[in-house]
């Protein structure tokens, strides 16, 4: 029984003298679809910082992900600068009509 094997069994021996079989069969497993991971892009809204240093450094190990927290801190920092524009605008427009 243990000289039975296939053409993908290659010999081996241990240091015992004792033959075994290592199966050698290369052939690869469908890769899996990698998908974002939500909680770090909430993360990356939230705190854009964490977003800038977890895309450059997931970007090439979980692309997605890190295109994710990219985008997702890119979109807080310019919705942050709109409303800080909207905020001194509305400020402005407040103090002027007081002073009127």
């Amino acid at each position: 029984m243990a000289d039975e094997y296939n053409q993908y069994d290659i010999p081996q021996q241990d240091n015992n003298e004792h033959t075994y079989y290592q199966n050698v069969n290369m052939q690869q497993m469908p890769a899996q679809e990698e998908k974002a991971n939500i909680g770090l892009a909430i993360l990356s809204y939230l705190i854009p910082i964490v977003g800038l240093v977890l895309y450059l450094t997931q970007k090439t190990e979980k692309p997605k992900t890190a295109k994710a927290c990219g985008k997702a801190a890119l979109a807080s920092v310019i919705i942050n600068m709109v409303l800080v524009i909207v905020m001194y605008a509305i400020m402005g427009a407040a103090m002027f009509s007081a002073m009127m």
